[in-house]
């Protein structure tokens, strides 16, 4: 599946990414990620947490905005 990336609109903490768009959980869910409520989460990056889990920051990032645009219920400030 193809989506088209907006990078400016996820270089955002994981909790403000999470918060803003509720749909991208179960993408760091699939992927065994403990992002979800942690303390770190308000300071981590996509690229923090990608280091973190060993996954390629592009791909994440692909379907996280797949997630995002799959579901526009909830958009950015």
């Amino acid at each position: 599946m193809m989506c088209t990336q907006q990078q400016d609109s996820l270089d955002r903490t994981l909790s403000e990414i999470m918060s803003t768009w509720p749909q991208t959980v179960p993408v760091f869910l699939r992927h065994g990620m403990h992002c979800i409520g942690c303390q770190i989460g308000p300071f981590h990056t996509i690229a923090d947490a990608c280091a973190e889990y060993h996954l390629d920051e592009a791909d994440f990032r692909r379907e996280l905005q797949c997630a995002i645009n799959a579901s526009p219920r909830v958009r950015p400030d």
